[in-house]
Parts: structure tokens; sequence; C-alpha cells
């Protein structure tokens, strides 16, 4: 369930051996991260949308208890816990995209609407006036 929810949402799962982890992550610019590889370990990583990744993993680990998220990284910087479970509650990229657009397309659809009222109030004095004298 956990690895199909973070599939949808672009990210890969893998469970890893806590050295091996330690030796990929060794000289990169989340080495820190090594820092909290003890126990059984996994790692999820998403390149297309980390707000969704959060998501997943945080409303998972509520579900079930035994999932434990340690850390997690953003771009080059080291985030804690309280960081991931932030970042969960911001909107996804999809619907940031979307508000951006309609932000983009309002003031288009305003100017067309005012653009329009004018015509609209002759139109309707020029029918009210028509209609006085057929009465």
């Amino acid at each position: 369930m956990l690895r199909s929810s973070l599939r949808e949402a672009s990210a890969e799962f893998k469970v890893v051996k806590n050295t091996l982890a330690r030796l990929a992550f060794k000289d990169t610019e989340v080495e820190p991260l090594s820092d909290s590889f003890a126990g059984p370990t996994a790692i999820a990583f998403s390149c297309a949308d980390p707000v969704a990744t959060a998501k997943v993993l945080t409303s998972f680990a509520k579900e079930k208890p035994h999932l434990d998220i340690k850390c997690g990284a953003l771009g080059s910087r080291v985030i804690d816990l309280s960081e991931v479970k932030a970042l969960s509650k911001l909107p996804s990229l999809d619907t940031l995209r979307g508000k951006i657009v309609g932000l983009l397309q309002a003031p288009a659809a305003q100017l067309a609407r005012l653009m329009n009222t004018p015509g609209t109030q002759v139109a309707r004095v020029i029918q009210a006036q028509s209609d006085k004298g057929e009465g």
C-alpha cells in the first residue's frame, strides 16, 4: 500500500542496508542524513514533487505507528521531522500551478467583463426605452 501510494506520487521507496547507504551518501551534500541510519532503514525519494512524497509518508505514519520518519532532504538541505510534517501540509505542485494559472487569468477575465459592461448597459437602456414606447 505504501509503495503503490508513493508510486502514484512519482516517488520511490527502497529498504537499504545502513552501511551501503552511508557509503552511498559519503561525500555528497546530504551526507548528514547518514547519521540517522540505525536499525531497519528505508529511503523514500522523489525528483518530481517532494510535497506529495511527504504527504504520503506522514499520512501512512499516522495510520501505522511502526513507520518512524527520522529526517529528510530537500535539495541539498537536510530537514528534521517537524520540517517534513510542515512540508506535507503544503499544497501539492499541481494545486499550486492551478492557483497560479487562476491568478494569471483573473485580471484578463475581469478586463473582458469590464469591456462588455458598458455595451450591455447601453443595450439595456435602449431596450427599456423601446419597451416604454411600445406600452
